[in-house]
């Protein structure tokens, strides 16, 4: 029920009161995930001084429901309080942290495999990063519970877009509703797809019946899925290099530059000049970097793409501005391991 309940002891387990004892009881309720954030403090009594914190307020989370608690309880209750197995690392940590969620994966699930070793990823309960701190107390944690001889590791998570484009087809014979309202409910559809999780992968062929059960109107479509990773970059923190996977093969090049890699236009400094570049992929493997300003080529050697597992090396720049990489996989269905979470993006869908 509703409201709270005190119990008391008879003075062998716990406290029995005297009759017409006054019992003055302080309740204190957290406001859970709304105290995430905070960072700054303020007082306007005289004396008091206002200590500047070194991070912001983090790892808060409303109260765990019952179906989370039936759940993770049996887990909890599995580990016993030490770390054996990958699963058990991800309970520990889950218990140790309530506000977050966590996947946990042996070496050998690497490409390559890395034997000996055990990683694990986290993430708030909303899918957002995790602070430095808490990143530490979990690296703290896998080493306090975990089997002394394998190395324990924290993998940031992989956050990647699915982004659909291509056209949905619709008879307008079978509904009452307009064109702009069927696509209020595709936009709806797409944004709320349960996604946004560790180990939960992108099912084409359940996304397109999920399409159709929408609106009798709905008659078919013809999507695409792309693969999307957003980087952040400025001149005070720019990116010389980056390594990144996606996990999953990409699509036959045909030996065609930029029919699987292609970036957006990506602000640059090269010496003392500022300037925009974008980047293909070669149709072989390699990728080059070409001017924005007149699509002439800059430089030909500036990373590789592997076709067959989705990895990517891209130097030889000094990116100031953000960006993002699209890669074309060789499936509309896209399977999300380890630390990748993906988020489904409408990348500009038509109805026809």
């Amino acid at each position: 029920g509703n409201g709270y309940e005190v119990y008391f002891g008879d003075n062998i387990v716990g406290k029995r009161p005297v009759h017409d004892s006054a019992i003055i009881a302080n309740i204190f309720e957290t406001a859970g995930r709304n105290g995430n954030g905070v960072a700054d403090f303020a007082t306007n009594v005289t004396g008091i001084s206002v200590f500047t914190t070194t991070s912001i307020a983090s790892g808060g989370s409303d109260r765990e429901s019952i179906d989370s608690v039936r759940n993770n309880a049996p887990l909890f209750f599995q580990t016993q309080g030490r770390a054996v197995t990958a699963r058990d690392l991800a309970s520990t940590v889950r218990q140790d942290n309530s506000g977050l969620v966590s996947t946990a994966w042996g070496g050998e699930d690497n490409t390559p495999p890395q034997y000996g070793r055990v990683y694990l990823s986290a993430m708030g309960s909303e899918g957002e990063e995790i602070s430095d701190g808490q990143k530490e107390s979990i690296v703290t944690l896998m080493r306090k519970k975990g089997v002394v001889s394998i190395l324990p590791e924290f993998v940031p998570p992989n956050y990647l877009n699915v982004v659909l484009d291509g056209s949905i087809t619709v008879n307008l014979n079978e509904t009452n509703n307009s064109l702009e309202a069927i696509m209020g409910m595709i936009q709806g559809y797409i944004a709320n797809y349960p996604l946004n999780r560790f180990n939960t992968s992108f099912n084409y062929g359940e996304f397109s019946v999920g399409l159709r059960l929408l609106e009798p109107a709905i008659m078919g479509d013809t999507i695409t899925a792309r693969i999307t990773k957003n980087f952040e970059a400025s001149a005070a923190d720019p990116i010389t290099a980056l390594s990144f996977g996606v996990d999953n093969p990409l699509a036959d090049s045909g030996g065609l530059i930029g029919s699987v890699l292609e970036s957006s236009d990506i602000l640059i400094e090269d010496g003392d000049d500022v300037e925009e570049i974008y980047l293909k992929d070669d149709g072989t493997g390699g990728i080059i970097q070409y001017r924005a300003e007149d699509g002439s080529v800059k430089n030909t050697n500036v990373g590789a793409v592997n076709y067959e597992t989705g990895y990517v090396h891209i130097d030889n720049f000094n990116a100031i501005g953000d960006f993002s990489i699209e890669l074309r996989p060789d499936s509309n269905s896209i399977m999300a391991r380890n630390a990748t979470v993906l988020t489904l993006v409408d990348g500009g869908i038509q109805l026809i």
